[in-house]
């Protein structure tokens, strides 16, 4: 999953002004909504995406995301759903079975008018606490199935930020300009590094989750970086700090971060395209004889919105993927 995550990451990230935010688990789950039905080379390209089969892929996503931790001040919200067009398909009970099964998707017949864009849209509204609330302006006529992941986190730091400990500085974007920002100061006890960065991380309340943060080599270009980055190299980092505990050689760092916040609309599209999951999109190759055998279907798009929030108090993210 991890090797998936920066997969992703790497072929969505661009040389522009903008930002890069994308939830690799939000990705990931709506697809495996969607390979459940796929069959044939359909099917074999999402399972050589993710690098294992249908039956593993499952089970692993339902292991690792029953597996994750929530409770008050440290809230996850996984929610999938399939929305279904009344009287245009003959869907089999197994593809809903399955997706009910291993990622509790609640299956909806709706007449695909106004009033189904309105109840998408609350759904998304209401899985994400109001941090995205819109994926729909309308629906297409030949659209006769959504396939929706919606993920929501919301974490105080375990050790909050006194007052003190803000104040305005200025941060160094990539294009050479400066920005004044509020900047967060701390001293933090676990520090990471590799070859070519250093990072810290901070903890979230019940300390099941921390923030990563990661800066490049001064001389080292922040692309060329990220497209280093794998699970190996991941793992490394987070075992550099693991060693480190184990040795009683403790680092602290002297940490400084801005508060931001950021949204991102993005199609997947071309991301998938380009990691050679082509067959879907295709009208003449897709098969999805998984959903339904009475007609041809095929994938249209694969899109999704993320936004995060970062201040004092913790942060606020969010990803709904569609397809």
């Amino acid at each position: 999953f991890i090797d998936f995550s920066f997969k992703m990451f790497q072929s969505t990230t661009t040389k522009d002004d903008n930002n890069d935010l994308l939830s690799p688990l939000s990705a990931a789950l709506c697809l495996a909504l969607v390979n459940n039905g796929a069959r044939g080379e359909t099917r074999t390209q999402l399972e050589g995406l993710f690098g294992m089969n249908t039956d593993d892929l499952n089970q692993a996503l339902y292991a690792y995301t029953s597996s994750l931790y929530s409770e008050k001040d440290c809230r996850l919200n996984i929610a999938n759903s399939i929305w279904m067009k009344e009287n245009a398909l003959q869907v089999k009970p197994e593809f809903l079975q399955a997706n009910a099964d291993w990622f509790d998707a609640q299956a909806y017949a709706a007449p695909f008018d106004n009033s189904t864009v309105t109840d998408i849209n609350n759904w998304c509204h209401n899985q994400t606490k109001g941090k995205i609330s819109k994926i729909l302006n309308e629906i297409p006529p030949m659209a006769v199935m959504y396939l929706i992941n919606a993920v929501d986190f919301e974490a105080k730091w375990l050790n909050e930020y006194k007052n003190k400990d803000v104040n305005q500085g200025v941060f160094h974007n990539y294009d050479g300009q400066d920005s004044d920002v509020t900047m967060l100061y701390s001293k933090e006890h676990s520090y990471v590094m590799d070859e070519n960065s250093v990072g810290f991380t901070r903890a979230y309340m019940g300390n099941k989750y921390s923030f990563m943060a990661l800066l490049p080599d001064e001389g080292v270009d922040i692309y060329e970086y990220i497209d280093s980055l794998n699970g190996e190299k991941w793992a490394n980092l987070w075992q550099s700090w693991e060693d480190a505990c184990e040795n009683d050689e403790y680092r602290d760092v002297y940490a400084r971060i801005p508060e931001f916040s950021y949204e991102a609309d993005m199609s997947l599209k071309e991301t998938l395209q380009a990691l050679g999951v082509t067959d879907m999109f295709d009208m003449d190759k897709a098969d999805f004889s998984g959903i339904d055998e009475t007609q041809p279907l095929y994938c249209d798009t694969v899109k999704q919105k993320t936004m995060i929030e970062l201040d004092r108090n913790g942060t606020k993210a969010a990803a709904v993927t569609w397809a």
